[in-house]
């Protein structure tokens, strides 16, 4: 079928309505069940109805599912400085990529806790204006900081505690609860060239900072610096936890840039004293300073703070610092991990103040869905994260391949999209691409190093929804990237016999080697004799990888001239005479996930064959002397009488055999041989 044909209906995914002339789905069936929709309140039935109204758990519901067609991406509103004043905490805005940051914009102590905090000599108070502003952030430094590491700059290993960062580290929650809006007067907040971290200078510089920055930029800075921070002030850290900011804020800039340089650094490292700078040469300095905070009774009072200082004056600055464009950024990922439990308390925190939560991605997802590839294209060039998480797809390269724009595709993996990055509805933009027919789509993220054989869930994988959906065309494309040595091609076979799809069968029947494997295997079971016997026909054995490895060389040269993949057809022709010359089926799990498949079989082959070559063949060693030596008095005699050469298994060699030119190899060399027949039995399925 046409990429082009237009007049087919796609039963489970997107409409082709919109985007830049995207791929036309072809007629499809689908493979897996629909899931119900849940029933109105006038039609529900009463659950646990013994229990009276107050005590009774509320039934369960389940989510509806939108088409994709419909899914919108209201974009979250601009991210305003923490609110000094109670007042101004409300309204709550109605979408936000950081719920938390909101709520820590609400928390205020009282007085008597301020003064509890002055009278505690042990803790301090840490003034923040990038980065650390986002409780999330704040929990994931404290979370990483409890395993303890080595600090080049104290010159020994810091170990801060749970208190040590006044429980930050336990949830998003506890760290919001540590936080609480602040004003530093006569500083200005900058962004210096390539650090994703705000830095801060004295305003007292701002006019000659202006200056440099226009010679650079030609164009003003608008707004003008207010000549003072709105941040927010952390309270109850102690000396460890503040050691800890000095190692990632005032080791150098390197270490700013890229904080997990400090996990490949040891005490005994040789680079350690190349790495504790000069005082003076570090890029931020500590400070003391005093801040305005808001108690809880809405009074405002002066508190002593520690704070970091951008210590190279005008250096490097090149502009006012933007908290989105942190958020949008990859660096917020990077310092969050991938574990994604941190978007669950923020969903959990959005949810309770009522308000949307709205992930990195969606500006991307946004002017995918509306077909706005100018707008793709700006966010991108400003740095906006092309594997920023988003809802319902995951990804934004997800919902492009689901909505079928070739040029939003080819866009988002130019600037680096991921084409393996896991979850979202279809868990991979290689399915979602699959399940919508968009073959033209599915060829692109293939060549872009897609994981053909990547888990998807419900959906099994890529191949099991080609199959199911009947798209002879897409099949053939996977198959010949590999999807064949999926190890769920029985079922995905099956799948084609329970739908009567004799096309389908005839094709995945060409790429099918479990015949093969199975006669390979009772080939193998019919040559193993005995302990002895074996001994006596090893010469035979150790020939095998040197024959697999001839008709493996030959095949690949008469297919070099042919066209296909050789993950492909070409791939299963040469697998095939491999299986027939002798190899065990073992040899499909060596080459299941490697890149370059053929290369990784020969290379294989190869690596039996210098084994065989350098190695003698081994003797049976739980085979007792006597038993030995009882055998030899019977067939063996035999056979020394027609063969007189023949070394006896006890001669004066000490019962070693020898290669041809009568060179014992040491004992521990014959014993750590492999040969093919102790791998068959791994090789039984495919």
């Amino acid at each position: 079928m046409a990429d082009d044909q237009t007049n087919k209906v796609q039963i489970e995914t997107s409409s082709s309505a919109i985007h830049d002339v995207p791929e036309a789905p072809r007629q499809t069936k689908t493979p897996t069940p629909s899931i119900s929709r849940t029933q109105s309140k006038s039609s529900a039935r009463v659950r646990f109805g013994v229990l009276p109204s107050g005590r009774r758990p509320a039934p369960s519901t389940e989510p509806l599912d939108e088409d994709d067609e419909n899914i919108s991406f209201p974009l979250p509103e601009p991210l305003k400085p923490p609110p000094l004043y109670s007042k101004d905490c409300i309204p709550l805005p109605v979408s936000t990529l950081s719920p938390s940051y909101i709520l820590a914009g609400t928390n205020r102590f009282s007085r008597e806790e301020i003064r509890a905090m002055k009278r505690n000599s042990s803790t301090s108070n840490l003034f923040v204006y990038g980065g650390l502003t986002f409780p999330a952030i704040l929990r994931a430094i404290a979370a990483k900081s409890l395993k303890g590491v080595y600090s080049p700059i104290h010159q020994r290993r810091l170990y801060p505690s749970s208190t040590d960062w006044a429980k930050a580290d336990v949830s998003i929650k506890n760290a919001c609860e540590a936080m609480t809006p602040a004003l530093l007067k006569g500083f200005d907040r900058w962004r210096v060239s390539h650090l994703d971290w705000a830095v801060m200078q004295d305003s007292r510089m701002t006019r000659k900072i202006l200056r440099a920055i226009e010679s650079w930029n030609d164009e003003p800075i608008a707004p003008q610096p207010p000549g003072e921070v709105v941040g927010f002030l952390i309270v109850g850290l102690t000396g460890e936890a503040l050691r800890y900011c000095d190692m990632l804020f005032s080791s150098d800039l390197e270490v700013m840039k890229n904080p997990s340089i400090l996990d490949k650094l040891d005490e005994s490292s040789s680079s350690v004293s190349d790495r504790v700078p000069d005082p003076s040469d570090r890029p931020l300095q500590r400070q003391n300073v005093t801040v305005d905070i808001e108690l809880s009774d809405g009074s405002i009072i002066p508190v002593g703070a520690l704070t970091y200082v951008w210590s190279h004056g005008i250096e490097n600055i090149r502009g006012l610092w933007s908290p989105e464009r942190f958020l949008q950024g990859p660096k917020m990922g990077q310092l969050l991990g991938k574990d994604s439990a941190w978007r669950d308390e923020e969903q959990a925190l959005a949810s309770t103040m009522k308000v949307s939560y709205a992930l990195t991605g969606d500006y991307l997802c946004s002017s995918i869905t509306t077909n706005d590839l100018p707008e793709l294209q700006r966010l991108l060039q400003n740095h906006f994260d092309p594997n920023g998480p988003c809802r319902v797809y995951g990804s934004p390269l997800q919902a492009a391949a689901c909505l079928g724009s070739k040029k939003m595709v080819k866009e988002l993996l130019k600037h680096g999209a991921d084409a393996n990055l896991e979850g979202g509805r279809y868990r991979s933009p290689l399915i979602a691409a699959t399940i919508a027919s968009r073959k033209g789509i599915t060829e692109m993220l293939l060549d872009a190093k897609a994981n053909v054989q990547a888990d998807g869930g419900i959906y099994i994988n890529a191949l099991y929804q080609a199959v199911g959906h009947s798209d002879l065309e897409i099949a053939e494309v996977l198959l010949e990237h590999g999807a064949w040595l999926s190890e769920n091609f029985r079922e995905i076979r099956d799948l084609a016999l329970e739908q009567n799809d004799t096309e389908m069968q005839d094709l995945l029947a060409k790429y099918d080697l479990r015949d093969h494997c199975r006669r390979a295997l009772a080939s193998s079971r019919r040559r193993e004799l005995t302990a002895v016997e074996r001994y006596h026909g090893d010469s035979q054995m150790m020939k095998t990888s040197a024959r697999v490895l001839t008709a493996v060389m030959k095949k690949v040269l008469v297919l070099q001239t042919d066209p296909g993949n050789w993950k492909g057809y070409k791939l299963v022709s040469v697998i095939k005479v491999a299986l027939e010359a002798g190899a065990p089926p073992i040899i499909l799990e060596y080459i299941r996930s490697a890149m370059e498949p053929v290369a990784m079989l020969i290379e294989v082959l190869r690596d039996k064959d210098r084994q065989e070559d350098n190695q003698p063949r081994r003797v049976i060693a739980d085979v007792p002397r006597e038993e030995r030596s009882s055998e030899y008095s019977s067939s063996d005699k035999e056979s020394e009488r027609i063969n007189p050469h023949r070394s006896h298994p006890s001669s004066n060699s000490g019962g070693r055999r020898t290669n041809v030119r009568g060179n014992a190899k040491p004992k521990s060399q014959r014993e750590s041989r492999i040969r093919w027949s102790d791998l068959d039995s791994l090789g039984a399925s495919h």
